[in-house]
């Protein structure tokens, strides 16, 4: 559901914010990614990179067909938090 609240194309870190905001708590972020990238269907890549900021530029994806990310994370302290 975090991804409906990204635009239609949208970084790791613009869903990791999300669900940031929305748990009100820190995540990390390569735990956050590792976790997103193992839930089939999730995230799809789109080829295209986001090139407006300075830095490395950040890949793009978009909302997959899975709508759910399994297995879930739960939150703060939760098991499965990332």
């Amino acid at each position: 559901m975090a991804a409906a609240f990204c635009g239609e194309l949208f970084t790791i870190s613009n869903l990791c914010e999300v669900y940031m905001v929305v748990w009100g708590v820190q995540i990390n972020p390569q735990n956050f990614q590792r976790k997103v990238f193992s839930a089939k269907g999730f995230v799809v890549k789109t080829r295209h990179k986001r090139t407006c900021r300075p830095g490395t530029p950040a890949e793009l994806f978009r909302r997959g067909q899975a709508q759910i990310l399994y297995p879930p994370w739960c939150g703060p302290g939760g098991e499965g938090a990332p």
